[in-house]
């Protein structure tokens, strides 16, 4: 017989796979539609444009440079989105594998939320700066510890039962 907290947990993993299902199809429409726009705009720089981009007063970029820098901006953005929709992939399958299990407590939702943690620390790295992925990784792997901890206890509990 099962408790009321697993079924509410399970209910609430199903919902919040649910919600990474929507994140992950977003992700995917924002990246083809951020790549169509750097695609038009870079057709309309090359071919009406003669932009002058300086950093610092040294001439950086102009005319089809500029092109250059819209493609290297879209490869970035589609990069990041890409970690995005592969955090989101990995809490999905977590989150599902949650709910249909005995226990949330098992190796391949701890690999989920592993990779989960790792993307996390890489996606705050790149947006934000070193100390705070710093931290935000450290946190997360404090976390997966308490996690393999749990898996642990339910593996000494399904051997002991």
């Amino acid at each position: 017989m099962e408790s009321d907290k697993l079924n509410q947990l399970r209910k609430t993993m199903g919902n919040a796979a649910k919600v990474m299902r929507v994140f992950e199809i977003l992700t995917a429409v924002f990246t083809v539609l951020i790549l169509a726009i750097v695609i038009i705009s870079s057709i309309y720089d090359a071919a009406h444009l003669n932009l002058n981009i300086s950093f610092f007063g040294r001439k950086i970029a102009s005319g089809t440079g500029n092109v250059l820098m819209t493609i290297l901006f879209a490869v970035f953005t589609c990069v990041i989105f890409g970690l995005v929709f592969s955090l989101f992939r990995y809490l999905e399958k977590s989150f599902r594998n949650m709910e249909k299990e005995e226990s949330p407590f098992n190796k391949e939702n701890y690999h989920g939320m592993k990779a989960a943690s790792i993307l996390v620390t890489i996606l705050v790295v790149a947006q934000s700066n070193i100390l705070l992925g710093l931290i935000t990784g450290v946190a997360f792997y404090s976390f997966l510890k308490f996690f393999a901890y749990g898996c642990e206890l339910q593996k000494l509990s399904d051997e002991t039962l």
